[in-house]
């Protein structure tokens, strides 16, 4: 400025181009200096610098998706014994279900950890046995880490009530298609919660979930079709100063 009267003040504004920023940035930090062409006491060059610090907010856009094999199965007294999974000392049959999730982050900014919400709906009835038993979980790259309530009797029998001509009946009037879905209220769920790392630009990390059907607590039901709906749905962390895309996927 070329010439400031005593106690006045100029406003000024500076637009910078964020466009060349990498996303691995924290905090850009400015430093703002003013210098007086006229000579000034030292003890009032205190409030000549000043120092702006802008955190950065990682702007990403994560996504999910996943498959299970096999996607359908039969069961019952008249499918083969050796087309399941016998547990050593079990009586049960059960059908191996593996999952495979992934989870995509398009970027453009680094992600620098999320939150991975698995449910499995996991009783025919609100006082039923456990259905599933997870065997093992992997996340690929050692790109995080889950947990979830362990099945600890992975092998229930339900009890037969009914006489004889009542399971007979039962069995040729089996209809209809029964649909197991988290979202459904009072659907009791096995939920599996993973804690992920940072996932760079166009990164992705692979989760690979095994697990075992107890197909004794289908037989008991009257559904001659069961869908099972397993929701995964992943959550950025607001704490680390993440924001999703607008309108991403």
């Amino acid at each position: 400025f070329p010439f400031m009267r005593s106690k006045s003040r100029y406003e000024f504004s500076v637009i910078f181009d964020t466009s060349h920023l990498s996303g691995q940035e924290e905090t850009l930090t400015f430093l703002v200096t003013a210098q007086s062409g006229n000579l000034e006491r030292t003890e009032s060059l205190h409030d000549n610098t000043l120092t702006l610090s802008v955190p950065l907010m990682h702007e990403v856009d994560s996504s999910i998706n996943g498959e299970v094999f096999p996607t359908s199965f039969f069961y019952g007294d008249s499918v083969e014994a050796s087309n399941f999974v016998q547990l050593e000392n079990h009586e049960c049959l059960f059908q191996s279900l593996n999952f495979t999730l992934q989870v995509y982050n398009a970027g453009p900014s680094t992600l620098p950890g999320a939150f991975l919400d698995i449910s499995f709906p996991n009783r025919l009835s609100a006082t039923g046995a456990e259905i599933f038993h997870v065997q093992q979980m992997m996340v690929g790259q050692d790109k995080g880490s889950c947990s979830f309530h362990r099945n600890r009797s992975p092998c229930v029998v339900p009890q037969e009530n009914e006489n004889i001509f009542h399971t007979i009946f039962a069995f040729f009037t089996k209809s209809g298609r029964k649909v197991l879905d988290c979202e459904r209220p009072g659907r009791s769920c096995l939920i599996i919660r993973c804690n992920l790392s940072s996932l760079a630009k166009a990164e992705s990390c692979d989760i690979s979930i095994y697990t075992l059907l107890n197909t004794e607590i289908l037989k008991k039901d009257s559904s001659s079709v069961i869908q099972f709906v397993t929701r995964a749905r992943v959550q950025v962390d607001p704490d680390l100063r993440v924001v999703e895309v607008p309108n991403g996927r």
